[in-house]
């Protein structure tokens, strides 16, 4: 079995798996200041959002292979480090045979993404130069503000001096 946990900008924060060799991870949020309990391995992530993929490496195409396989993935446990007294039940998704749209859609509801990252994420320095350029859209991450809608601010007509205000969806826009 072979995996990484990634980071929200999909930076590598750890391989798993490697060798043979388990144990108990604990993937730490930016502001974590607690200290890290005994017996787990501290991953420390920049973001807030964390990902991470894991496979089985089969030694052939057997039947027995792929169980065995499929046996080592289920002994992975992922919960909150508050319930790993009691932790919950896994799920598992098999994605045999599923088609999966991993593809970046570059139409408007790519905002809608952008929006919500940049809204849970603390910005990295080397992100600033992009946020100056985000500013225009109105999709930034300060705090407070109004719910943002960029699909609506990207079609809302430039306001004149006397209509600045609202625009037809009910968002702010500043364009």
């Amino acid at each position: 079995m072979l995996g990484t946990i990634a980071d929200a900008s999909q930076v590598p924060l750890t391989d798993v798996g490697f060798e043979g060799s388990g144990g108990k991870y604990l993937v730490l949020p930016p502001d974590y200041t607690a200290e890290v309990p005994g017996g787990y391995i501290p991953v420390r992530s920049k973001t807030y959002n964390t990902f991470t993929t894991i496979r089985s490496i089969l030694a052939s195409n057997s039947e027995e292979d792929e169980r065995n396989g499929d046996a080592l993935v289920k002994q992975i446990k992922i919960y909150p480090l508050a319930k790993a007294g009691n932790p919950p039940a896994q799920r598992f998704v098999d994605m045999t045979d599923i088609m999966y749209d991993g593809l970046v859609h570059y139409d408007e509801s790519i905002y809608t993404s952008l929006a919500r990252m940049l809204n849970e994420e603390p910005v990295q320095p080397q992100d600033l130069q992009m946020m100056g350029m985000l500013l225009p859209l109105d999709v930034s991450s300060s705090v407070p503000k109004n719910p943002i809608s960029p699909r609506c601010c990207l079609r809302c007509p430039r306001p004149s001096s006397s209509d600045f205000g609202a625009d037809q969806c009910g968002y702010f826009c500043s364009i």
